[in-house]
């Protein structure tokens, strides 16, 4: 079977279209769009500074400090880098680990991702109470 092909749209054919009835309305003169200012970017580093200060440093949170970048902005700059210069920059801290708590009949599991910024060291023991929806850990002092 060969495809059927529309036979192409000539003048004619134009011409035999109804015409329409209703009138076009005109449309109204485009406003003028009052141009904004460039927006300020907080790139004040430059990728080369950059990648020195994360070779040097190594960790997320010191690079933010040094540059006063967000981590949020330091992560797409690194992402950046990284695609420019077709290798892998590995940064401490710059994408956190927060797995799921995971509540087994051993215990409950809680990675390291959510417990950044908190002085819990790894053998702590802990006191479990519940609270509405909340499970609430007090830490037990050490024996």
């Amino acid at each position: 079977m060969e495809p059927k092909h529309e036979p192409p749209v000539t003048e004619k054919k134009i011409a035999e279209l109804p015409a329409a009835e209703e009138k076009i309305a005109e449309l109204p003169a485009a406003e003028k769009k009052i141009a904004e200012p460039p927006r300020k970017r907080d790139h004040t580093v430059r990728d080369k500074d950059l990648v020195l200060l994360i070779k040097k440093y190594r960790q997320a949170s010191i690079v933010c400090d040094v540059t006063g970048m967000t981590l949020q902005a330091l992560q797409n700059r690194v992402g950046h880098l990284s695609y420019k210069l077709k290798t892998y920059i590995d940064v401490e801290g710059l994408y956190r680990d927060t797995y799921p708590v995971k509540l087994k009949s051993t215990g409950i599991r809680i990675p390291t991702g959510h417990l950044v910024e908190t002085d819990f060291k790894l053998d702590d023991r802990f006191k479990v109470d519940f609270k509405d929806k909340y499970i609430i850990l007090t830490r037990l002092p050490r024996s």
